[in-house]
């Protein structure tokens, strides 16, 4: 019941509802005629079935053989129950056969213990599920108030003839003219609590209260360890997704070296990561396309305070536009089909550390919108939830087009450029970077050949003059490669790399450093680069 105007979250389709009645054979009262019912629940499937609910009348309620004989049979009915739907289910047909009622609900105490929430309502008169926003309300402004406060049953004799607080006018509403709340305790404490309400006044004896009172304690543990196992399957669900992200920062930093070089550019990079990674300030990386933003952003998290918690990383240029809230936000299991349990998001997933945000002009507008709201108020919620949690974001985001031109063209918004865009670098094209290109080059040779487990050959100056005269197009990621192919088709003799025969488009930075005349040394330049960076 919990809001008594709400429609039920487990709400029952074509369901006779006969009312309470007596049986004059048995003296027992039915609370709700057998019937064909079906009970939808927002966490997705459905139970159902002929349930005969028949109440047992109060005096047998209270016989002391028959009470312990009924909690025991709800106890054993209801404690093996881990997932919420079937416990909810359970619940309700054990409390069914004890207790006569009409409508019941089933509440829990938010963490923040200023809410309910409904987690389960049967009612057979409501044919509609609960609104989404009518699950949740503030423990001020219900009746059940007092329950948690005072942790003790509430018990309301006839709606109709008493003075009514909090949401009993519509619990009246409903045709409800008594009923009986319980709390469920946890160390002395409310976290929630067991309704029954019925169409007839002064319905529920003081016996049956009792009854309800004990029947709570076993509810209650019940409760507990379905929580506790949410919590726990929840937690396993977050660690196997950062375990997942954290092999690929693994896997990826082994693809990076360190940020070699001795051009102005270069030195100019490594000036800006010094100086804004141990800041908790956002930042946009900005080039073309392999140019090596991504070795910059892994770089920014790994000299930051945040380090020892996850780089999350998103991927906005290949993901699907229908994908991206739930993937961003996370969500509840049962938000839509195939939601088979919760799932964290990525702003959760990066709490206290990185969100590498790759790509970033290709997030859609709708979402860039949801994007700032997050990170201008700190707290997101999961799809299918109300419950906003706490997220310490630091963003680092890469792009290979001009923001500044995105948003004049309307395709960036203005409020997220200016979230993001606290600190920007720049990376230079790698045709720019003249004699740097060797030295990445010998780099990157070395690597390739610890990796294939090949005898490293010497970069030979015909070799270097072709890396020199290359355009570069695809920039380091393409010597990367090019390097790579060289070391696998390498038998003997002077290293050849597989280029066209193009000259630069662009001059080089005046300020890069010439080629080196000769391989030693080379060699010799990258060691003591290596040492600067390491």
């Amino acid at each position: 019941m919990g809001d008594p105007g709400r429609r039920s979250a487990h709400s029952p389709e074509q369901f006779e509802h006969r009312g309470a009645r007596e049986d004059p054979a048995t003296g027992r009262v039915a609370a709700l005629a057998a019937g064909d019912r079906r009970w939808e629940n927002p966490w997705g499937g459905a139970s159902g079935g002929r349930v005969p609910l028949m109440a047992v009348p109060a005096e047998e309620v209270g016989s002391g053989e028959e009470r312990l004989g009924k909690l025991l049979e709800i106890s054993t009915a209801i404690i093996a129950h881990l997932d919420k739907p079937s416990l909810y289910d359970a619940i309700f047909e054990a409390l069914g056969r004890a207790v006569p009622f009409d409508r019941g609900s089933l509440t829990v105490l938010d963490q923040n213990k200023e809410s309910l929430n409904v987690r389960a309502i049967f009612d057979p008169s409501e044919s509609e599920p609960v609104p989404k926003s009518e699950r949740r309300f503030p423990r001020r402004e219900s009746h059940l108030a007092r329950l948690y406060d005072e942790k003790r049953a509430v018990v309301r004799r006839d709606l109709q003839a008493e003075h009514r607080v909090g949401l009993e006018d519509r619990l009246l509403e409903r045709g409800i003219r008594s009923y009986v709340a319980v709390p469920l305790l946890r160390r002395r404490e409310a976290f929630g609590s067991v309704e029954v309400g019925s169409r007839l006044p002064d319905r529920y004896s003081d016996a049956e209260t009792g009854f309800l009172e004990e029947v709570a304690r076993q509810v209650a543990l019940a409760v507990e360890n379905t929580l506790a196992h949410e919590e726990l399957a929840a937690r396993r669900s977050r660690l196997e997704q950062e375990n997942s992200h954290l092999q690929e920062e693994i896997t990826t930093e082994h693809k990076f070296g360190a940020i070699l070089g001795e051009s102005e550019a270069i030195k100019g990079v490594r000036r800006a990561i010094e100086s804004v990674a141990r800041t908790r300030s956002n930042v946009v990386v900005s080039g073309e396309t392999g140019t090596g933003k991504e070795l910059v952003a892994r770089t920014l998290h790994t000299l930051s305070p945040r380090k020892r918690k996850p780089l999350i990383k998103v991927n906005c240029g290949t993901m699907p536009a229908e994908l991206f809230e739930r993937e961003f936000f996370g969500y509840a299991r049962g938000t839509f089909i195939g939601a088979l349990r919760d799932h964290a998001g990525r702003f959760e997933l990066a709490d206290k550390g990185t969100l590498f945000l790759d790509e970033v002009g290709e997030i859609p507008p709708d979402m860039q919108s949801k994007l700032v709201e997050v990170l201008q108020a700190g707290k997101c919620a999961r799809l299918g939830e109300e419950r906003k949690r706490p997220v310490d974001l630091r963003v680092v985001a890469t792009t290979n087009r001009d923001l500044k031109q995105e948003v004049a063209a309307g395709r960036v918004r203005q409020d997220l450029y200016e979230q993001i865009n606290v600190f920007s670098i720049e990376l230079a094209p790698l045709r720019r970077l003249g004699g740097d290109i060797s030295v990445l080059a010998a780099y990157y040779l070395q690597e390739a050949a610890e990796t294939l487990k090949r005898t490293c050959p010497a970069l030979t100056e015909p070799g270097e003059r072709q890396l020199l005269a290359y355009d570069w197009p695809g920039n380091v990621r393409e010597l990367q490669s090019i390097v790579e192919r060289a070391v696998i088709t390498y038998r003997s003799g002077p290293l050849i790399f597989d280029l066209p025969a193009v000259t630069v488009q662009e001059e080089p930075d005046p300020d890069a450093p010439a080629a080196p005349t000769h391989s030693g040394g080379l060699m010799v330049r990258l060691k003591q680069m290596l040492g600067k960076t390491t």
